[in-house]
């Protein structure tokens, strides 16, 4: 017998990379939900997908995820919405511009409720790399809902904000040679939720996986305003000097330097910002050490992609250097590293053109001042947008090989 429903919305890397591998091996009954309709395909009629986990020697061990339903969030809508309606946990694996359409997912469930005169208490986990995820689910869903909606959802749904440590990746060619819908994934068997949202939740029905802690919040910027920023750092990178792997990156010392440097100024900024002791240098050299591993190939394109998400203003850039400028700390290899994000190519995802279409039609000095979010008359952000731009006018008529 299953312990009890979930919804997974985003059938991605983390929804079966994490998600899924978790639920299932905690016993729950899984519902795969996307707009994805090719992949949503694929997931019904393999019924089945392989779960390559790390086991850091170089091996991996094979999970099999088997036994899910799998629903296109349109074309499949009255089964989606009724699998929302009866989920005892709601996952969100999206990236943020999928956020609004999820809050009217959700509410369309609650007016299932609300004309059936049902109930049910429900686990609403959100998870996404963005700073203020909670505060966005949170402000949305009360201006946008009804007041009948509102007193269900108060009632009866636990708004969780959670964070996703683990690092899952698309497979190498052989692993998609034998399963072309698995995902390699780093052996870390946690989902980071946020505590303080659990006291209404049914008790019995929280998983086994989830690691409470009461400030998720600040771990969300230690995460994106540090280790993401060390990663897409490699990434732009390495894009730029025409590496394939995020692994030929970070074992590249010029790279590789700079990526740590970037992490160093964004982990400073931080501690400084908490109050924290500067004792995460263990973080960063285990986490760059992870990076080189030539058995975990992650792709530069797949890390640095959709660069305009990447360089916003409250992203794993401007982000902690907005956080060193006000603790007097100058970011220069944080902005410079945010210069390469300009150059990011990857043809095959159109996010990535839309860059190259601005900057060709406005001109790199608006484009970084609209794509950053940087407010050029406050003198603090004309700092950082001035290193971002003499750095890009440095990139640009470099040669495309390291340390030059």
């Amino acid at each position: 017998m299953k312990k009890g429903k979930v919804v997974i919305i985003g059938s991605g890397r983390s929804g079966r990379g994490l998600l899924g591998e978790l639920s299932y091996q905690d016993g729950y009954e899984i519902t795969f939900a996307d707009i994805d309709q090719e992949l949503i395909n694929k997931l019904n009629k393999n019924k089945k997908y392989i779960s390559f986990k790390e086991k850091g020697d170089g091996t991996y061990s094979e999970i099999i995820i088997k036994d899910f339903k799998a629903y296109h969030i349109f074309s499949d809508r009255e089964k989606y919405i009724e699998a929302l309606t009866n989920a005892d946990i709601i996952f969100t694996a999206t990236f943020n511009d999928a956020f609004d359409q999820i809050i009217k997912d959700l509410q369309e469930a609650i007016d299932v409720h609300i004309s059936r005169n049902t109930c049910k208490k429900t686990m609403f986990v959100v998870g996404a790399n963005y700073v203020g995820l909670y505060d966005y689910f949170f402000e949305h869903i009360n201006s946008s809902y009804t007041k009948k909606e509102l007193e269900y959802f108060e009632k009866n749904i636990s708004l969780i904000e959670s964070i996703i440590y683990r690092m899952s990746s698309f497979p190498t060619q052989e692993q998609k040679a034998i399963d072309e819908l698995s995902i390699q994934n780093e052996n870390y068997d946690y989902l980071r939720v946020n505590e303080n949202h659990l006291a209404k939740a049914n008790q019995k029905m929280i998983p086994s996986f989830f690691l409470k802690d009461p400030d998720t919040k600040r771990y969300m910027q230690m995460k994106i305003w540090r280790g993401n920023t060390l990663h897409c750092s490699l990434a732009f990178m390495g894009n730029y000097y025409g590496l394939t792997y995020v692994c030929d990156a970070a074992n590249n010392k010029y790279i590789a330097d700079r990526a740590f440097k970037a992490y160093k100024e964004a982990n400073k900024g931080l501690t400084k910002e908490y109050g924290l002791e500067e004792d995460d240098k263990g973080f960063g050299d285990e986490f760059l050490s992870y990076c080189k591993d030539y058995g975990f190939k992650d792709a530069n394109n797949r890390v640095g992609n959709d660069p305009i998400r990447k360089l916003a203003r409250n992203d794993r850039f401007i982000g902690p250097a907005l956080i060193c400028i006000k603790n007097n700390i100058i970011p220069k290899m944080i902005c410079q590293n945010a210069a390469y994000g300009f150059f990011f190519r990857n043809d095959s995802d159109s996010r990535n053109l839309k860059l190259k279409e601005k900057i060709e039609k406005d001109g790199i000095e608006k484009t970084i001042q609209d794509v950053c979010g940087l407010d050029v008359s406050k003198e603090s952000e004309k700092i950082l947008y001035d290193m971002i731009l003499a750095k890009y006018n440095e990139l640009l008529d470099s040669k495309n090989i390291c340390g030059q």
